[in-house]
């Protein structure tokens, strides 16, 4: 679906439903060197009454059927929704106890350190790290908002922006204030890996209150 600018919202965010829409964004080499991932999400719902396991994948970035060298920022019902984070396949699995708040928003930051521990930045806090160390990852497409190794585990989010890091500067950047299209714009000029939005739709905030109004 096609989104529509509105000149007098300039303020939109790109809302996934929780049922079949997500991002794409094809693998590059240059996603094999990422330090950091950082985006500002808006959680409407973890989607998880009822006794069935549900689970809401962030971002992901794995093969069909193997865990090995995965990249997975999922939470799951029956783990109280909490955060948990793959960065190199099912070994570097890692609960990191925070539950991300609903109907907020909300600013990630997983980073690596020195070695391949990792911590957990939220809103420019340290909420929680481990020693566990990342692995390499895989060289399958990216996707935001769904499992990229089957048709499930979508998301019903908000996504302000997602941004990929190296040591310092940024290997794709995408910030979703296009109001319009169905392409994913990577802001960078020189080099870009641009994706692809399959169903979702724009909306609109006040960015003051951080209340959706469109």
């Amino acid at each position: 679906m096609s989104a529509i600018k509105h000149a007098a919202r300039p303020q939109s965010a790109l809302a996934l439903d929780g049922v079949d829409d997500y991002c794409i964004i094809p693998h590059h080499s240059k996603f094999d060197s990422i330090k950091a991932i950082e985006f500002m999400v808006f959680v409407r719902s973890y989607n998880d009454s009822g006794s069935a396991l549900r689970i809401n994948a962030f971002i992901t970035k794995r093969l069909t059927g193997s865990s090995e060298s995965e990249l997975f920022f999922f939470c799951r019902s029956d783990k109280r929704n909490t955060l948990i984070i793959s960065w190199g396949g099912l070994s570097t699995r890692w609960d990191t106890g925070y539950t991300i708040p609903l109907n907020k928003w909300t600013r990630i930051v997983v980073q690596l350190a020195d070695g391949g521990d990792r911590q957990l930045v939220v809103n420019g806090e340290v909420v929680a790290s481990t020693t566990t160390p990342a692995r390499a990852l895989s060289n399958s497409d990216l996707y935001i908002g769904k499992d990229s190794a089957s048709a499930q585990y979508y998301t019903d989010a908000i996504f302000k922006y997602v941004r990929f890091w190296g040591d310092s500067t940024p290997i794709a950047s995408y910030n979703m204030d296009d109001c319009e299209g169905t392409t994913l714009v990577d802001d960078d000029a020189t080099n870009p890996i641009h994706g692809f939005i399959a169903g979702a739709t724009w909306r609109y905030y006040q960015p003051v209150k951080g209340v959706i109004v469109g």
